[in-house]
């Protein structure tokens, strides 16, 4: 593929057709010759005069606060970071997004969103999407480990993503906002109480909170 996305709409034939999605491309259709599989873009969906090649997604791996190693998924304009070992002139304006539970996969087609660009393209800020534990992404042991007695292991984990990128450079908790919704509003409110002093803004969408009503 075309880099980080989500495949679907596959047909075969001379040409392997597929669509490809990502955090940055709301849809492009790609062509594969099967006889030299070169790969060629056919349709690109258009947002106004953004050009979606001037985007980089990277996905890192860190270390959460019991030793276990978490992936995320850093989305920003190319000339904000070119590279995951350079270090910015100034801190990044960053919004790190989790969800965190229910054995749901967070997956690139899903967290399309073209308000979020706005941040990366005309506001040079930076996009982190944290695939924590209590989801779905590598099993039902992953999943186990984020839900009931190991809910923590989800704060945790997201917190430790915001201690990852201070640590790199990438940001400081002056510039660090935190966003979720539904099971992802409970995460962005329990780490705001948790940790205020990681995070400068919070914004947590029809959030969970009630636990045991709910």
């Amino acid at each position: 593929m075309p880099g980080i996305g989500s495949a679907g709409g596959i047909g075969s034939g001379n040409l392997f057709l597929y669509k490809f999605m990502s955090f940055t491309d709301p849809g492009s259709m790609w062509a594969v010759n099967m006889d030299t599989y070169e790969g060629k873009r056919i349709f690109q969906t258009k947002l106004g005069a953004i050009n979606m090649d001037n985007f980089q997604t990277d996905q890192v791996w860190f270390p959460s606060k019991d030793g276990t190693q978490i992936p995320m998924f850093v989305i920003r304009k190319k000339t904000t970071l070119p590279t995951m070992d350079s270090v910015p002139e100034k801190p990044i304006v960053t919004m790190m997004y989790g969800y965190g539970g229910f054995n749901v996969n967070i997956t690139p087609d899903f967290r399309f969103s073209a308000n979020r660009l706005v941040l990366l393209n005309n506001l040079g800020g930076m996009l982190c999407i944290v695939t924590l534990r209590g989801g779905g992404e590598f099993g039902e042991k992953w999943h186990k480990q984020g839900m009931l007695d190991t809910k923590q292991n989800c704060f945790d984990d997201f917190c430790a993503a915001g201690e990852y990128l201070i640590q790199k450079k990438f940001t400081t908790p002056e510039n660090l906002h935190i966003n979720g919704a539904s099971n992802g509003g409970l995460l962005v409110t329990v780490c705001a109480n948790q940790r205020p002093e990681l995070f400068a803004g919070a914004i947590a969408q029809v959030p969970v909170c009630d636990m045991l009503r709910f």
